[in-house]
């Protein structure tokens, strides 16, 4: 088992290297300390963005995703999913991470219209059952 002091350390030097603005260095960093663990959710927002950075929007939206999957809840990392999503031409994840926005703002009501919204766009969006399936068992 990796030690969280070894991470930590890892998340330091990859912080250092984004704001020295060092985006490769950053990223290679970044993607280390995923290795060393995958559920700490702030690295995605990092490589997010990162990614928009360097203009891969998909790699992007890849990341906000696996933000959200790893239980984030900081609501302005869903801002660069809406954008992003926009972006792409994504309305259902658009709207998805609209409502994610709103649910962790504190504001049920818009995020359980949003995430219809996002369902009615792509009825299989699995991010969007498993969010609504939270929903109703709340």
């Amino acid at each position: 088992t990796l030690s969280d002091s070894e991470y930590s350390t890892a998340f330091l030097m990859a912080q250092y290297y984004y704001n020295q603005g060092q985006v490769e260095d950053a990223l290679a960093a970044f993607e280390k300390c995923k290795f060393l663990n995958y559920k700490q959710n702030t690295i995605y927002y990092y490589l997010a963005a990162i990614q928009i950075n360097k203009g891969n929007f998909v790699a992007a939206l890849e990341e906000v995703e696996a933000f959200d999957r790893t239980g984030g809840n900081i609501p302005q990392v869903y801002d660069i999913g809406i954008n992003v999503a926009n972006q792409l031409s994504q309305p259902a994840k658009s709207r998805y991470f609209g409502s994610k926005k709103a649910f962790f703002s504190g504001n049920s009501q818009e995020a359980f219209r949003l995430l219809n919204e996002s369902l009615a766009l792509d009825p299989d969006f699995q991010l969007a059952i498993d969010f609504k399936d939270k929903f109703r068992s709340n």
